[in-house]
Formats: C-alpha cells, sequence, structure tokens
C-alpha cells in the first residue's frame, strides 16, 4: 500500500465503512411505515369504547336498541357511512362495541409486537393498530382487530406484509 496515495487509501476506507452503516429495520420503523400512507380496508372491525359508542349515537352516526343481557345494535345512519362504517355497530358482552369499516384508512401504530423477514423484500409485521377518524368521537383511534380461528377477536392483533419497493411500504393486511 506504499505506493496508493494517502488519498486513496483514504478514500477506499470510508466507502468501506459506509457499508458498515445502520440498516437495522426496527419496530419503530415498522410503526413509521405502517402509518406512512391509507390502507384499502374491506369490511374490516374495529373495537370502540364505550365513550365512542355513546358519541356515535348522540352525533347521529347510528341508532343504538338495547336488546337485553348487555346486548344492544346500533343502526348505521347515512352519517356514520359517510365515515364509512359499512355495517351496524354491535356491543356485546364479553367484547364490547365493534363495528365494520370499508374505504381507505391512515393507520395509528399504537404497539409492535412481533415483527420478522420474509426474504430480503419483505417483512411480517404484528401491530395493534387503530384507524384513524376525523371526528371528534374518535379522537382515540378506534382498535382494528385481528383474526384467530377465522373470527374477529379482541385477542389479535392485526398482520401486515410490508414490501420493500424502493421505500418500505404496506403490502397487505393478513389474515
Amino acid at each position: 500500500m506504499q505506493g496508493l496515495p494517502k488519498a486513496l487509501v483514504t478514500a477506499l476506507c470510508a466507502c468501506m465503512l459506509t457499508g458498515c452503516a445502520s440498516t437495522i429495520f426496527d419496530e419503530d420503523d415498522a410503526a413509521n411505515v405502517l402509518q406512512s400512507a391509507p390502507l384499502q380496508l374491506s369490511g374490516e372491525q374495529v373495537l370502540l369504547v364505550e365513550d365512542q359508542l355513546a358519541c356515535g349515537e348522540r352525533e347521529d352516526l347510528w341508532h343504538l336498541t338495547q336488546l337485553g343481557g348487555g346486548r344492544a345494535i346500533g343502526k348505521l345512519t347515512d352519517k356514520g357511512r359517510a365515515l364509512q362504517f359499512s355495517d351496524d355497530a354491535r356491543l356485546e358482552p364479553n367484547v364490547g362495541a365493534t363495528i365494520q369499516v370499508s374505504g381507505k384508512f391512515s393507520l395509528r401504530a399504537l404497539q409492535v409486537v412481533a415483527m420478522h423477514d420474509e426474504g430480503e423484500n419483505a417483512k411480517f409485521v404484528e401491530a395493534k393498530t387503530g384507524i384513524v377518524l376525523d371526528h371528534r368521537c374518535f379522537g382515540h383511534a378506534p382498535v382494528l382487530l385481528g383474526i384467530r380461528h377465522g373470527e374477529f377477536t379482541v385477542s389479535a392483533n392485526p398482520r401486515f406484509r410490508l414490501r420493500l419497493r424502493g421505500d418500505w411500504t404496506v403490502g397487505e393486511l393478513l389474515h
């Protein structure tokens, strides 16, 4: 290396060190990808907290009818449909209030639970995730339900496949 100019050696070392730059994709990166662009959802269920259910009735998004035994149904109105709710709200004991959504929604990653690689250009991410709704009843994002044994359940988180296509994007919601 004595014959190589000092500037060339320095440049070669700098190039080799750039290969050591951190390329770690962590939970924060996954959360940022989930929140980066709206995602088309079709027939997904979200969990409403009690205040959201009551506010939706006050705001004429649905009309609640008590069915007894801690059960109720909230008949969806046109104002509710305008927010991309696609089926009546339901209140069930031991589950809570749920409602179906269909449309394009921004996501809020509340907690990345699991993540692993699926090849060089894909990642599997399980995350507690909310949907963003532009309405005063939904300051806290309603939580998107996952599926376990073919059923929507509060005990499962949604799972996503992220794809690297120049930048990381949400490839799909998995079930």
